[in-house]
């Protein structure tokens, strides 16, 4: 597991009109650059916030980017400050790419910038996970389904869960559910 460097670590967000609301007091950031699961969840309400004390469960979203690029930083808010193991998949093979350690505080959204970005190939499917007894539950819409969208250059596929007490690749997908919240900074390669 590499060393996590901590380069605006905690982004405490508290500058009045510089969020925007998930309808809910959970204030999710307008961003710079590419965070395409924040951007899916932007438009959603939250249903229910979760705090299951009695199983844990790996979950996340299956992505494909569609240029070559960068994996960059790892971002989220969730419910409960604690340490959460989250993991980056190669979603063919569903053999481990990158794992990192990542303390969250409560309702605070965070970006963690890590030591060696991981290069991300276009076309290639990937699952970025977290393991955890804290979520929230996002209300899908009336109509149609959350996934699969695709925002900037990056391809949300469906989300996928399964009740794991350590890093296991998840079982069970959805294309009209979103629990987390977790996401990642993609950057593009530049082409000159």
């Amino acid at each position: 597991m590499k060393n996590l460097k901590w380069v605006c670590g905690v982004i405490a967000l508290v500058a009045a009109g510089f969020f925007a609301s998930c309808n809910d007091g959970i204030e999710l950031p307008e961003l710079t650059g590419e965070y395409p699961i924040v951007e899916v969840a932007r438009p959603l309400a939250i249903r229910d916030t979760v705090q299951n004390e009695l199983g844990r469960f790996e979950m996340g979203y299956e992505f494909i980017p569609r240029v070559d690029g960068q994996f960059q930083s790892i971002t989220g808010v969730l419910p409960k400050t604690a340490t959460y193991k989250i993991t980056l998949w190669d979603a063919f093979s569903k053999e481990i790419i990158q794992f990192w350690e990542i303390q969250y505080f409560e309702n605070i959204y965070q970006e963690v910038f890590i030591d060696e970005p991981v290069d991300l190939t276009a076309g290639k499917s990937y699952m970025l996970t977290i393991n955890t007894i804290n979520w929230y539950d996002y209300e899908p819409p009336a109509v149609g389904t959350i996934f699969p969208q695709t925002i900037g250059n990056v391809e949300i596929v469906r989300f996928g869960l399964k009740e794991a007490f350590q890093t296991e690749y998840p079982t069970q997908f959805y294309d009209n559910q979103m629990w987390g919240l977790i996401d990642f900074r993609f950057e593009p390669f530049r082409v000159d």
